[in-house]
């Protein structure tokens, strides 16, 4: 079997070699995503098996119903957002703080961001907030860290990034301060829990005040990778507006793919890692775009579309929105 791109994070690897997973793939996402797709085929209520029919007699939801999602592909973004612009269903894209503060910031403040590529090939220091290897296990691979000047960042409050702007602007010692101020290309990149509890939208407006100031005099970016770049993307497309972000709600009524580290539970999941009844009541399997179905996805830099390939062509499985459609 060839090497194709994965479909299991938007990091969208193009050299994994699916031939034998257990050997070797080198991503344990994309190790438990290929398991869970290929062995994945019983529905089921609460603890017990079911059939797909049985799952959808016994959800019932008030109109419109909810969805949410972490991304999808490229058709079925297309569909959800033709239908959460007629009302059919009311489509939230499950995100973090962090990252909701950071696009805001942006939308706001302005920022320059960079290819993955660019990246790669150009920058000589990695600045890394929030941890984002671990949504993006090959992350720091792909981009060769190990080539550059690098530091970490477990999580970003104000007062430590206003101590740090305070001493760039001042000249001050601060061995943060010096490897930044030393590169003549900084990448940042910025992970789904990135900044401090409470100070999310604070520290994302400093942060992209910093980078603006840090282009006076040499290069910055910062690169924020987006499971639900095709989503957004298709929505800008065609509506020339954003996705909602995920509500306060207790419950969803559906949620489309995996959960992620703090998902709000759902009445029902289409599709990807089944991780039980604390995270979903009902459970229905679905076709894997990328390994049952071709499709293609933007990349979470959201610069370059990408083909998802079927390695295997289930047809006893239904795609996710003719899963959504029966519970509409």
């Amino acid at each position: 079997m060839p090497m194709l791109v994965c479909p299991f994070c938007s990091l969208n690897c193009d050299d994994v070699d699916f031939s034998n997973p257990s050997i070797d793939l080198v991503c344990n996402k994309a190790l438990v995503g290929f398991q869970s797709a290929t062995t994945n085929e019983f529905a089921r209520i609460g603890n017990a098996v079911a059939s797909i029919e049985e799952v959808i007699a016994s959800s019932t939801f008030r109109k419109p119903v909810s969805v949410i999602t972490r991304g999808t592909d490229l058709t079925t973004a297309r569909t959800l957002s033709d239908w959460n612009l007629s009302g059919a269903i009311r489509l939230s894209i499950e995100s973090s703080l962090s990252a909701d503060s950071w696009r805001s910031a942006v939308s706001r403040e302005g920022v320059l961001s960079a290819t993955l590529g660019d990246v790669l090939l150009h920058s000589d220091c990695v600045w890394s907030i929030g941890n984002p290897e671990v949504s993006h296990p090959r992350l720091y691979e792909k981009i060769q860290v190990d080539k550059k000047r690098f530091m970490q960042t477990g999580q970003l409050d104000a007062e430590l990034l206003a101590e740090l702007a305070f001493a760039l602007r001042f000249k001050l010692p601060n061995p943060q301060a010096e490897m930044i101020r030393n590169a003549s290309y900084l990448a940042i990149l910025i992970g789904e829990s990135a900044f401090a509890q409470g100070e999310e939208t604070a520290v994302a407006e400093l942060l992209c005040k910093l980078v603006r100031n840090l282009n006076d005099e040499s290069r910055a970016v910062a690169v924020l990778l987006d499971d639900a770049a095709t989503n957004r993307c298709v929505t800008a497309w065609k509506t020339n507006e954003s996705i909602t972000p995920v509500e306060n709600l207790t419950v969803f009524d559906v949620r489309i793919g995996t959960p992620g580290a703090h998902s709000p539970k759902v009445r029902v999941q289409i599709g990807g890692v089944d991780l039980g009844q604390s995270s979903a009541e009902c459970y229905l399997p679905c076709q894997t775009i990328g390994i049952d179905r071709s499709g293609v996805t933007v990349r979470g830099d959201a610069t370059v579309t990408l083909p998802l390939v079927a390695m295997t062509h289930r047809q006893e499985l239904f795609n996710a929105m003719e899963l959504l459609s029966r519970l509409v």
